[in-house]
């Protein structure tokens, strides 16, 4: 397949694992395809070519349905298109909401900011991997996966905007994990900072916990 085809495929199923994500759908319809810029006999084909990544099947009541294959699948092509669509500066040419409703001007900081508050708000954690794929993609070591993906400007943002973000959006997630008292929050919160390479509050953690182990055996 062309390489401007599949640059073309990726940012459109993209976009359709990213709208259905955000709306908590697994399945969805022919016309949700089709919202996406995708024709249905296509999304057929590009079932093969991509592994697999698209189901398609009948159920009696609910007629045709389509879903990926899993919702880690689902997700991770969610990443990358809210990923590629930040970095590349689609949101100020989109005529519709874009990523999370951020403005046109928004960064890759702003939008992994949002995707954190909204991952945290999200108590079935349907958008917890779709946040650790994002927090990964950040990387610029990570993104050369994406090379062929990135304009001109993203290439230039990342090289010039990367470190500040990682050590911002660290800085971030960590205030997080110390004001949320829920433990599968912050769970998830630390698989994002594993993501962004960063293992300090993991042993702290781990630190704390083995000088309170060892007070209790004292005391006992």
């Amino acid at each position: 397949m062309d390489p401007g085809k599949i640059k073309d495929v990726v940012l459109k199923l993209g976009k359709l694992a990213f709208q259905q994500l955000e709306k908590g759908n697994l399945i969805f319809y022919e016309k949700d395809i089709i919202e996406c810029g995708i024709e249905v006999q296509e999304a057929t084909v590009y079932s093969g070519v991509c592994t697999q990544i698209f189901i398609e099947e009948v159920i009696s009541h609910l007629g045709k349905v389509y879903s990926f294959v899993h919702l880690s699948v689902q997700e991770h092509l969610a990443a990358v298109y809210a990923f590629l669509s930040c970095i590349n500066g689609y949101l100020s040419k989109q005529q519709t909401p874009g990523i999370f409703d951020l403005s046109s001007k928004a960064t890759l900081l702003d939008l992994l900011k949002v995707a954190v508050d909204k991952a945290l708000q999200n108590k079935n954690g349907h958008l917890d991997l779709f946040l650790r794929f994002l927090t990964g993609l950040s990387l610029e070591s990570s993104s050369i996966l994406l090379q062929d993906q990135l304009t001109e400007t993203g290439r230039s943002s990342l090289s010039k905007h990367a470190a500040v973000t990682n050590k911002e959006i660290t800085t971030y997630i960590k205030e997080k994990i110390k004001k949320n008292p829920s433990a599968c929050r912050s769970i998830n919160l630390f698989h994002c900072l594993n993501e962004l390479n960063d293992q300090s509050l993991k042993r702290s953690w781990k630190s704390s916990t083995y000088r309170n182990m060892q007070h209790q055996m004292s005391v006992s």
